[in-house]
């Protein structure tokens, strides 16, 4: 997961989509 965090950090947009529901599904 970090590895995919540090290449979305140049695009908040994705991350922001990432951790609201990939985020919710991983928990």
């Amino acid at each position: 997961i970090r590895e995919k965090i540090e290449d979305d950090s140049k695009n908040p947009q994705i991350l922001e989509t990432v951790w609201g529901a990939g985020y919710r599904l991983n928990k």
